[in-house]
């Protein structure tokens, strides 16, 4: 009984299958990861077990740049072999769609394969255009691509199925040697050997060709690969967006009051960037930064503004009603808040070592396994390795406090985190030193804040506390006036008792924060800020060096990221790359 000879594959083509199978797999495995941040796709954390979690942008960007190298290696290959008729698609294919058998399923599986190719041009096109700073429709797209390039494996492995069953699937595991075959005859040579042989009255025979030069198709694909990937990561850092800190007499330095009409702005270039992936911002999602920034030796100058549709400014309200004292809130429960909740900005410095977002966030509901889960299923921030990353973050209710902050370590949780009593942060420390603000209630036992809350203070004058707050307005959507102030103070504020509360008419709405005790240390960042026609203006300080060494050094190589609130807890903007800072004449 005669055996059938099984298919199989030149180790060139098996070798390129196989990496571009990896750097697909770890391209969308990261991308999908990164796509269940989206609260339209949190139904992807139901693969939280075989989705990555550490770093997840390096890893996205590092096999995003494999899969394009390998794609040239695989077309470069293809070519050096003599191999494209592999790949052609002409019409006399197409007509083969219409048979039966396994020619049929060859040529849908060609189809399906230039389908991916469209698919993968797409991607890395938009994928190239979000590097470069452009979000929505791109992102979009991007996002809807990704689809078809996650199901060609599985249409792929049934083409060849239906074409030759176990065998041909099993072809890309069996490698042999290539076989390079000889090129097609030139047409022009056959005539005129053909003429020739004729005069002569010999019978016309074709000439063999020539023997060939090794070719080594290869060798010439893993060049072709090194090559491009080599220009591609030499390519980042040199398109990098700088941030000119720019120099100024100590006697012309700007006034911190949320305007830029001060002189001393005028000598700082613009930086813009665009961040995206947040909650609201008239639905969005996306917030463009244009940053500014001066120093005179010894402290910096920053001016931040961003595009915000709204003036936002209640923190966690109270409202009294039948059964007690209520948060104004939607999803506080666990930390995700995006209707009752202050406009925030953040900014993150670190030090020129990692160059790409993502080392601090690790997306998924539980990343550490000794340690509480992530209150809101999104992650945690924190570093490893000892590193640090400082976060500035300004909150437009707190009497223009910016937070002192950093991701560090993994803490250790406290009992309270343990029980889920209270938040676990991860490695994210909100202030350095004594807080400066808390909420204005007593957290609840279980977190469930549709039950009642008792406040911790009542303002001494009522009426002159309603009379700051300005109009009450239920809808996060509109803006509150300019001067309105939504927060207490320990001054014009008292502690908590009945008597005091059984003053308090139903209905009456009270500030969710209280500001504990300003900081004017001159290490710590400080500013104002201001809100008109749809923009946010912050203007803000600190010191070159931190005192004692606590904190990023503002200097030329230091990194910088930006993020912006819509009346959100968590949900913030972000972008991919970094900001380079050059500090002009440092001393």
């Amino acid at each position: 009984m005669r055996r059938t000879k099984r298919p199989t594959t030149d180790l060139g083509t098996v070798i390129l299958h196989w990496v571009l199978v990896a750097t697909l797999v770890a391209a969308a495995a990261t991308g999908l990861r990164i796509a269940s941040d989206d609260p339209g796709l949190q139904w992807l954390r139901l693969f939280d077990a075989v989705l990555p979690v550490e770093n997840l942008w390096l890893i996205h960007l590092t096999a995003a740049i494999a899969l394009v190298a390998g794609l040239v290696a695989y077309w470069v290959y293809l070519a050096r072999s003599r191999l494209l008729a592999r790949v052609s698609l002409g019409w006399p294919h197409v007509l083969n769609l219409m048979t039966t058998g396994p020619l049929r399923w060859a040529v849908a599986g060609v189809l399906g394969l230039w389908l991916l190719m469209i698919a993968l041009t797409v991607e890395m096109a938009t994928g190239l255009l979000m590097f470069a700073g452009f979000g929505g429709l791109v992102l979009e797209l991007h996002v809807a691509v990704t689809w078809i390039c996650i199901a060609f494996p599985v249409v792929h492995v049934a083409f060849h199925w239906l074409r030759g069953g176990g065998h041909q699937v099993m072809r890309i595991v069996r490698p042999v040697g290539l076989v390079i075959p000889p090129p097609p005859p030139d047409f022009a040579v056959l005539l005129a050997q053909h003429l020739q042989k004729g005069l002569s009255g010999e019978p016309s025979k074709i000439s063999p060709p020539a023997k060939q030069r090794r070719r080594w198709p290869l060798a010439w694909a893993i060049g072709s690969a090194m090559m491009i990937s080599t220009a591609l990561l030499a390519l980042e850092p040199v398109t990098r967006q700088q941030l000119l800190v720019a120099r100024v007499d100590p006697g012309s330095v700007p006034r911190l009051d949320g305007d830029l009409s001060d002189p001393a702005w005028a000598k700082a270039p613009v930086t813009r960037v665009l961040t995206q992936h947040g909650a609201n911002f008239d639905g969005t999602g996306e917030s463009l930064v244009e940053i500014r920034a001066v120093h005179d030796g010894t402290t910096a100058y920053f001016a931040f503004t961003w595009t915000d549709p709204t003036r936002s400014l209640k923190h966690l309200p109270l409202v009294k009603r039948a059964d007690g004292w209520h948060l104004m809130q939607t999803a506080h429960d666990h930390a995700d808040e995006s209707a009752y909740f202050e406009d925030k900005f953040s900014v993150l410095l670190v030090r020129p070592v990692f160059p790409l977002i993502g080392a601090a966030i690790h997306l998924t509901a539980r990343p550490l396994s000794a340690r509480p889960p992530s209150l809101t299923g999104r992650g945690l921030h924190y570093t490893v390795n000892g590193g640090l990353a400082d976060v500035w973050q300004w909150h437009a209710d707190h009497a223009d406090i910016i937070d002192d902050g950093y991701f560090g370590g993994p803490a250790t949780a406290t009992p309270e985190q343990t029980n889920g009593l209270t938040r676990y942060a991860g490695g994210y420390v909100k202030e350095r030193g004594p807080a400066r603000y808390a909420d204005n209630f007593v957290a609840a036992k279980s977190r469930d804040y549709s039950d009642a809350v008792r406040p911790r203070r009542f303002p001494k004058n009522i009426a002159a506390l309603l009379v700051a707050m300005g109009r009450i307005r239920d809808n996060p959507e509109l803006s509150e006036e300019e001067a309105s102030q939504w927060w207490l103070t320990l001054e014009n504020s008292t502690p908590y008792s009945d008597v005091t509360d059984a003053a308090i008419p139903l209905g009456t709405v009270l500030p969710g924060v209280l500001v504990l005790k300003p900081d004017t240390s001159s290490s710590k960042p400080c500013g104002a800020a201001r809100w008109s026609a749809g923009r946010w203006t912050l203007t803000m300080s600190r010191a070159l060096k931190p005192a004692d060494g606590a904190g990023i050094t503002i200097e030329t190589g230091t990194m910088m990221w930006v993020a912006a609130f819509d009346h959100s807890e968590t949900r913030h903007t972000r972008h991919m790359r970094p900001i380079v800072l050059e500090v002009q004449n440092a001393s």
